[in-house]
């Protein structure tokens, strides 16, 4: 297995219609890394001490907008051929992606799917290389 060392979490590209890509929307999708999960983490949780009782327990906090927001704007680091109703195409920003996942069922519906195609592929690579790489 090749591992680009510059590219090492590559995006997939996958299409709302699969079998006329030409003329319908398509997102470039990835799977969040450890280090940008950690990232979103630190941006978005705080931790509290609270004592009780002579106790301290520790209390976090999350910041559900944001991390929505930072995990869907690294999660579709693109998307493209989208259009508004008055036909006017809409652009790929971190708002429209905040937009897209919150309100409009079918986009995020869309992207849930081929996230979880995405994680499943994953998954078939990993099994493969256990399965190649058993010792007899």
């Amino acid at each position: 297995m090749k591992i680009d060392f510059k590219n090492p979490n590559p995006v997939t590209r996958f299409y709302i219609d699969e079998k006329n890509k030409k003329d319908c929307g398509w997102a470039d999708l990835r799977i969040p890394s450890n280090d940008e999960q950690e990232r979103i983490d630190k941006a978005t949780v705080t931790k509290k001490e609270k004592f009780k009782r002579g106790q301290r327990f520790e209390v976090e906090k999350v910041d559900e907008t944001q991390r929505n927001r930072l995990l869907w704007d690294c999660m579709i680091p693109k998307f493209g051929n989208f259009t508004d109703q008055d036909g006017k195409e809409i652009k790929c920003t971190t708002d429209n992606k905040y937009f897209l996942m919150n309100e409009v069922v079918v986009f995020a519906a869309f992207v849930g799917r081929s996230i979880e195609t995405l994680a499943d592929d994953l998954i078939d690579v990993e099994d493969g290389k256990a399965k190649n790489s058993k010792s007899t």
